[in-house]
């Protein structure tokens, strides 16, 4: 009787072990994500993932690495770090070793930076699984999935915009003081200092408070910022995305509608104004490389053919020579209004900013 327990017992256990050995791919599920996609350098970027097992059984040796390239920081303490994390000759590994119980998942996060402005495909995932009696292991792979750009860093510099105000204000003050019903950027709780005509019914509904429409004022005139990579070295490159951050940023918070031009591996982005227009301006330049596709005097007559002379303009450049400053002549020629120039390289110049004013 014991001898027949103990040969059913077997071939039970050799049928799991079988069945586990087929399965053991297709029973793990994973998936992870970031609370982020657009950070600048030094920027917390919280990684949360998902570790499955879809089985009735259980999976008794679990491994899971995801690879990181070296452009990556990590934001946890040493004892974290000492538990999860492994160097290698061209990055970081977080590594864990789990027990999945039968349907059972694992949920885990931890907190990275990028050290760099740029474009990645990163967190090459490992995940070892093994069989029920622990005889067998395999490896899967999967291909990097968090895609995070990371735009230039928001450093404002005072000296380098010591004018810039001053065009501002000459803007804002063109603007009608009456708001424009057409153009909604946003809704906020009512006050009771507002007319009816005001309440937005379908936003009231979905909030189950009274709600408002905030509108943009109408302006007669806007801002093009212009950025040069004509000429420029790495380093005046990286402050010129730097402070053409600042420069839009800056515009988005007094609600001025700007386009965003370069001659350089940076992407046109049209007048236009808000959250959803900042970020693509904030991804462009985050992916820019550093590309110069032709010169700032082909940039000025580009400016020029749209014949908007009621536009301020913003450059951003490195010093000008000869043809830089006559095609900024130019271009002031054909604007109305007053050209802002701000330097990258201001560390080599007494005078950081120049401001024409038309004539």
């Amino acid at each position: 009787m014991v001898a027949l327990v103990f040969v059913v017992l077997l071939v039970f256990l050799v049928l799991i072990e079988f069945y586990s050995i087929r399965r053991m791919p297709r029973n793990i599920r994973f998936f992870y994500d970031t609370d982020m996609n657009l950070a600048e350098p030094g920027e917390v970027i919280t990684v949360t993932f998902r570790l499955g097992n879809s089985s009735s059984l259980p999976m008794l040796l679990t491994g899971l690495s995801i690879q990181f390239d070296d452009v990556v920081k990590f934001e946890e303490d040493e004892t974290w770090c000492a538990r999860h994390l492994e160097g290698g000759f061209s990055g970081s590994s977080v590594r864990y070793n789990l027990t999945l119980p039968p349907h059972g998942m694992y949920k885990g996060r931890f907190r990275i930076s990028l050290k760099r402005r740029g474009y990645y495909e990163l967190g090459r995932v490992y995940i070892e699984t093994g069989d029920f009696l622990g005889l067998k292991s395999e490896v899967i792979s999967r291909d990097p999935a968090l895609k995070l750009t990371c735009t230039a860093r928001y450093r404002e510099d005072d000296s380098a915009f010591r004018d810039f105000g001053g065009i501002m204000g000459d803007v804002s003050v063109r603007r009608f003081i009456h708001d424009d019903p057409t153009l909604t950027v946003g809704y906020r709780e009512y006050t009771g200092r507002e007319p009816m005509k005001m309440i937005s019914w379908n936003q009231t509904a979905k909030t189950g408070r009274l709600m408002v429409r905030v509108n943009d004022h109408t302006a007669d005139s806007d801002i093009a910022v212009l950025v040069n990579m004509e000429d420029a070295k790495p380093k005046h490159r990286e402050r010129g995305l730097e402070l053409a951050r600042v420069v839009c940023e800056q515009l988005e918070d007094r609600r001025i509608p700007y386009a965003f031009y370069s001659n350089g591996d940076l992407f046109d982005v049209r007048k236009g104004l808000g959250k959803a227009h900042l970020m693509k301006v904030l991804k462009a330049i985050g992916v820019a490389r550093p590309a110069c596709y032709y010169g700032f005097s082909d940039l000025v007559d580009r400016c020029v053919a749209r014949g908007n002379s009621k536009r301020s303009y913003v450059l951003v450049t490195p010093q000008l020579d000869d043809r830089g400053h006559a095609a900024l002549e130019k271009l002031r020629m054909h604007s109305d209004l007053a050209i802002c120039v701000i330097y990258e390289d201001n560390d080599d110049m007494d005078d950081t900013k120049e401001e024409v004013a038309a004539q």
